[in-house]
């Protein structure tokens, strides 16, 4: 039996910004990306943080934002994704409540940080410029 090699939190990085890359491109079809753009409008990018395939659809649990994972399942239609089957959010601090594999929560810690560094700076009210 041979030992699972451990990503490096570079490789997590590459990985979190390719499938970031891939969303908006629509690689896993407009769907996803319609409803995760329609409910926070606002968001500067999302981060994929699983995709569990099921028979008919997949749930996609995806960073939205510091503070909020979107829980997404989409039907899929042969080999694209058509519609929108559920859509539910949750906090990041449920999220941490379930028992997370070390891994899954470096994966967390990553992509919050890469979505932060995204974020626009917000300026003080009052303050021009």
């Amino acid at each position: 039996m041979t030992k699972a090699t451990i990503p490096s939190d570079q490789e997590i990085e590459r990985d979190l910004i390719e499938s970031q890359r891939s969303l908006h491109e629509g690689k896993n079809g407009m769907t996803l990306l319609n409803t995760l753009k329609s409910r926070f409008p606002e968001a500067r990018g999302f981060h994929l943080l699983s995709w569990i395939p099921e028979q008919g659809e997949d749930i996609f649990w995806v960073l939205a934002s510091p503070e909020i994972i979107a829980i997404v399942e989409v039907a899929r239609d042969g080999k694209l994704f058509s519609d929108l089957v559920s859509y539910k959010q949750i906090s990041v601090q449920q999220y941490t409540e379930r028992q997370l594999l070390p891994q899954s929560r470096r994966k967390l810690d990553i992509a919050i940080r890469l979505l932060m560094a995204n974020e626009p700076v917000t300026r003080k009210p009052g303050r021009l410029g």
